[in-house]
């Protein structure tokens, strides 16, 4: 009886001595990037690079029109920059908010690559570099293969916006490529997300807000640290440190009618001011108009 009980023993201990083994294999694997996972998804991103497609280093968004929510407004991208022209001739030199149809904050503007000014919305160009099966992925794979680079350093310009497919394809970006490229890679997989525009350390900033069963997540891809493929991002109630001013996805500008100091993402202090239309042509009123 003594001797089975030292078989067993010897059995069960040799057992676990392979269990710990296989984790700390594990372990280093997950420390020096072998994750398969991982592994998988930083080639099916790297192979997503040797496709982009040429002429996207001055290209800008497609033009569309913004319809006023309320009103009957309808302004194209090209008649908005053509009213801040008559306010401030010259390069456009970063956003721009505006008053239409006596409505405050009704959309924005920001220079592209093309150096012509565009809605916002039009930054999110419905574009989604591979599939992934994981909401948390994205964020990963932004995060690891871009670099922050503030417009002034990158373009020698204060502020340019790149589209999410330039976003994904060019290795350098600041705040708002960074967010407009997660944004839209999540809206395609069929989530709600949205661009924030805000302050953060009383700094203006870019980030990613992600609605997912009725909770909201703060998605910081320029955080190059503490990743993960799997685990979900902070709740935007835990970071009151993000004031939030606006939001946008593809199709809807909100304006936030209340504190900045919020740590919600939706409810009555959110106003949805316009909404975006992709390739349209309205007649514009400049006497409906008014660049703030």
């Amino acid at each position: 009886m003594s001797r089975k009980r030292n078989k067993t023993f010897s059995f069960n201990s040799f057992f676990t001595i392979l269990v710990w083994i296989a984790i700390v294999i594990w372990l280093r694997d997950l420390r020096d990037g072998e994750d398969p996972v991982i592994s998988a998804l930083l080639a099916q991103s790297q192979s997503a690079s040797a496709a982009m497609p040429g002429g996207l280093e001055h290209a800008g968004p497609a033009s569309g029109s913004v319809s006023i929510t309320g009103t009957l407004g309808n302004y194209t991208s090209e008649e908005l920059s053509s009213l801040i022209q008559k306010y401030n001739p010259g390069p456009l030199s970063g956003m721009y908010f505006f008053r239409l149809n006596n409505i405050e904050n009704a959309t924005a503007i920001a220079p592209g690559l093309d150096e012509r000014g565009h809605i916002v919305n039009a930054f999110l160009e419905g574009f989604s570099p591979f599939v992934v099966d994981n909401v948390w992925m994205p964020l990963y794979v932004i995060a690891k293969r871009k670099s922050y680079m503030l417009d002034s350093i990158n373009y020698g310009r204060e502020e340019l916006w790149q589209t999410s497919r330039q976003a994904f394809y060019f290795a350098n970006g600041d705040c708002e490529d960074h967010a407009i490229v997660l944004a839209d890679w999540l809206i395609d997989m069929g989530y709600d997300a949205r661009v924030a525009l805000g302050r953060y350390q009383n700094t203006g900033h870019a980030w990613v807000v992600l609605i997912k069963d009725n909770q909201e997540f703060i998605l910081e891809a320029t955080q190059k640290s503490q990743l993960s493929t799997g685990i979900p991002y902070p709740l935007a109630a835990a970071l009151p440190e993000y004031q939030p001013m606006a939001q946008f996805n593809r199709d809807t500008f909100w304006i936030n009618n209340g504190s900045n100091l919020t740590i919600r993402y939706r409810g009555d202090n959110w106003v949805a001011q316009s909404q975006y239309s992709r390739g349209e042509d309205f007649k514009f009123n400049w006497d409906e108009a008014e660049q703030r």
